[in-house]
C-alpha cells in the first residue's frame, strides 16, 4: 500500500545559473595574418595593460623635468607644455609597440636547448624596438615644426636627436620586459591554479566512480538473496521480483557509469527497487512519499537513496513482526536539499547509531567526494519511534557538465 503527495514548488521564478565559458582553440587552418592579429589581441589582458600603462606613466612623468633642465642648460628654452607633449608622444609610441614585443618574447622563450639562440633573438628585438621607437619619436617631433614651435626647438636641440633618444629608450624597454615577466608569471600561476582545481575535480569524479562500482554488487547481492528466500515458498513472487530486478538492471546499464544524477531520476530508480521490496514484504509494508516538485532538478550522487532505504527495511522493519511504514521526504529548503528516510521499526540500539557498513559508509564517502564538507548525514530517533536518516546537501543543478549552485 502506497500513498503519494506532490508538494507544489515554493517559487516559480526562473533561477539564475552561471557557466564557465572556455575559449575555443584556434583553427590551425586559419590564415597567418588572422593568427598574428589574434596573437596581438590576446598578447596583453586588461590587467596587464593597466600594469604597463602605470609603469609608463610613472616613467614619462619622472623624465619630464630632467629633459627640460638638460635642454635649457643647452640653450633650448623648452616649456612644461613641450615636455608634457613629448612625454605623451613617447608613451603612446611605446604602448603601440609593446603588444608586438610581448608576442615576440612569447615566440622566443628562454629554455633548453635553444636558450642562447633565443637570448640573442631577444637582444636583437630590443635593439630593433628601441630604434623604431626613437626614429618614430624624432620624426613626429620634427614634422610638428610645420604647426608648432616644438618641432623647431627639437631640431636645434642636441638632446632630442635619434642617438640620444635611442639611448634613453633603455629604461622603458626594461620596464616593458619587466611587465612581460610579471604578467607571464601571473598567467602561469593562474593556469596552475586552474589545473589544480581541474585535477581535484577529476580525482573526486574518479573516487565517485570507484565508490559507485563498489555499491552496485553490494546492492545486487542483497536483492538476489531476498529473491532466493522466496524461490521455494513463493515461486510466483520470486519470478515477479526477478522481472522487476531485470528492469532495474536495464535502467542501471542504460545510465552508464554516471556518478551523479537528478533527484527525479534517482526517485525513478528507487521506485523499481521499492517494487521488489513491496513484493517481498507484501501488505505489511506501507510506503509514504512526500516530494517537493522544486527539488526534482537537484543533482545527487547516483544510488544515494537506495542504501538508506535498504538500511531502513533490513535493520528497521525487516527484524520486527507486523506491519511497518516507510516514509520518503524530499524537499528544497532555500539553497539546501533535504532528504529524509524514516521508518517505524525497531529503532537504533541504545548506544547510538550502529556501525556503518558498506551501504551507509559508501553513501557518506560519495557525499564527501561530491560536496566536500558541505553535507550532513545524520541518524536520529523520531518521537513515533524507529529511525530517521536525514541528508542535507547544497541544492545544485548540473547542466552541460557544469555544476551550478541554485539560490
Amino acid at each position: 500500500m502506497e500513498t503519494l503527495r506532490l508538494m507544489p514548488s515554493a517559487s516559480t521564478q526562473p533561477e539564475p545559473s552561471f557557466e564557465l565559458e572556455t575559449p575555443s582553440p584556434a583553427d590551425p587552418r586559419a590564415p597567418a595574418g588572422r593568427a598574428t592579429l589574434r596573437a596581438l589581441r590576446n598578447a596583453i589582458s586588461g590587467e596587464q595593460w593597466a600594469l604597463v600603462c602605470s609603469l609608463l606613466m610613472v616613467y614619462e612623468l619622472t623624465s619630464v623635468r630632467p629633459i627640460l633642465l638638460a635642454n635649457r642648460a643647452a640653450g633650448v628654452p623648452l616649456s612644461l607644455r613641450h615636455g608634457l607633449i613629448m612625454a605623451l608622444v613617447d608613451g603612446v609610441l611605446w604602448l603601440l609597440l609593446i603588444p608586438f614585443v610581448f608576442v615576440w618574447l612569447d615566440l622566443l622563450p628562454l629554455r633548453q636547448p635553444v636558450w642562447l639562440r633565443h637570448a640573442l633573438g631577444r637582444l636583437a628585438l630590443t635593439l630593433v624596438t628601441m630604434a623604431i621607437q626613437a626614429a618614430a619619436f624624432c620624426g613626429i617631433l620634427f614634422a610638428s615644426g610645420w604647426v608648432s614651435d616644438l618641432g623647431i626647438l627639437a631640431a636645434k636641440s642636441p638632446l632630442l636627436g635619434f642617438s640620444y633618444q635611442f639611448e634613453t629608450n633603455v629604461p622603458p624597454m626594461l620596464l616593458a620586459s619587466l611587465a612581460y615577466s610579471v604578467a607571464r608569471r601571473v598567467d602561469a600561476a593562474r593556469r596552475e591554479r586552474r589545473l589544480a582545481q581541474t585535477l581535484a575535480v577529476s580525482l573526486a569524479d574518479a573516487r565517485l566512480h570507484a565508490l559507485s562500482a563498489e555499491l552496485q554488487p553490494h546492492f545486487l547481492f542483497n536483492t538476489m538473496n531476498a529473491i532466493a528466500g522466496l524461490v521455494r515458498a513463493q515461486p510466483a513472487e520470486a519470478e515477479a521480483m526477478l522481472v522487476q530486478l531485470s528492469d532495474l538492471l536495464r535502467l542501471t546499464l542504460t545510465t552508464g557509469r554516471a556518478v551523479e544524477t537528478s533527484l527525479e531520476a534517482e526517485l525513478e530508480r528507487l521506485d523499481l527497487y521499492l517494487g521488489i521490496q513491496q513484493m517481498r514484504f507484501g501488505p505489511r509494508l506501507v510506503i509514504h512519499r512526500q516530494v517537493d516538485a522544486a527539488a526534482l532538478r537537484a543533482t545527487v550522487p547516483t544510488l544515494l537513496l537506495q542504501p538508506l532505504v535498504e538500511n531502513a527495511l533490513m535493520h528497521g522493519l525487516g527484524v520486527r513482526r507486523g506491519p511497518g511504514q516507510l516514509q520518503i521526504e524530499c524537499r528544497r529548503d532555500g539553497d539546501r536539499l533535504v532528504l529524509i528516510i524514516q521508518d517505524d521499526g525497531v529503532g537504533m540500539p541504545a548506544g547510538g547509531p550502529p556501525e556503518e557498513r558498506i551501504g551507509i559508509g559508501n553513501t557518506r564517502a560519495r557525499l564527501a567526494a561530491m560536496f566536500g564538507d558541505d553535507y550532513r548525514l545524520a541518524f536520529s530517533t523520531p518521537e513515533t519511534g524507529g529511525t530517521r536518516a536525514t541528508v542535507t546537501v547544497p541544492f545544485v543543478v548540473s547542466r552541460k557538465g557544469v555544476r551550478t549552485r541554485q539560490r
